[in-house]
C-alpha cells in the first residue's frame, strides 16, 4: 500500500468516519432519515471518541498554563 494512500483513508476515516461509529450497519448503505439508525451505545463504547476527548483535554490544559505562565510583554 502506498504511503498516500494510508494518508488519505487516515484524513477519510477522521472526516466521515464517526457515520460508521455513531449509527446502525444498514445506515451506511440507506439515507439516513430515522432517528432509530442511531446507535449511541456503538459511538460513546468506541476508543477513538475517548481518546480524542482525552487529547482535547490534555491540549486544554497545556493552553491554560502556557496562558497563565506567559511572561508579561
Amino acid at each position: 500500500m502506498p504511503r498516500g494512500s494510508h494518508v488519505l483513508s487516515l484524513v477519510k476515516y477522521r472526516v466521515t468516519g464517526a457515520m460508521a461509529e455513531a449509527f446502525s450497519a444498514d445506515a451506511t448503505r440507506t439515507p439516513i432519515v430515522y432517528l432509530q439508525q442511531l446507535d449511541p451505545l456503538k459511538f460513546l463504547s468506541s476508543p477513538g471518541l475517548w481518546l480524542g476527548l482525552l487529547f482535547a483535554a490534555g491540549c486544554l490544559v497545556v493552553a491554560i498554563r502556557v496562558r497563565r505562565h506567559r511572561e508579561p510583554n
